[in-house]
């Protein structure tokens, strides 16, 4: 069985050379997270508004978005940090205006999910947030 660092390294250089790139981050759980997007999330999402399979991140922390519930009523919500833990573990129950149910739902550890939310945090801190 290959260990989880193995493949995660193994991922973070395909995505290397597949031309995706996103510059390190400050602090551990930040770069930890980093590499976990870089190999689990940029195949549909983009930080820097380009168009993918799922929507882009840019602008996203803290401004006002759209989702369906599992009703299929829409709802205006603030992309906070709870929006953000329950659009990762559970993508299925608040759909994203106009995109399709079709993220994966989050098996990674709850270390991970941290993780990758330091990153996001750390990110979008040193851009100029606009809506998407």
């Amino acid at each position: 069985m290959v260990s989880p660092l193995r493949l995660l390294a193994f991922l973070f250089l395909l995505c290397a050379c597949s031309g995706v790139s996103i510059a390190p981050v400050p602090g551990p759980e930040a770069e930890r997270g980093r590499l976990l997007f870089l190999a689990s999330c940029t195949a549909c999402h983009s930080l820097d508004g380009e168009p993918g399979g799922g929507p882009s991140l840019k602008g996203l922390p803290g401004s006002r978005i759209g989702v369906r519930d599992a009703m299929g009523k829409l709802q205006i919500l603030t992309a906070d940090d709870a929006y953000l833990i329950r659009a990762i573990i559970a993508p299925q129950v608040e759909l994203r205006e106009p995109w399709p149910a079709s993220m994966p739902t989050w098996n990674g550890s709850p270390e991970e999910l941290q993780d990758l939310l330091a990153f996001l945090k750390e990110h979008f801190s040193t851009q100029s947030v606009t809506a998407p």
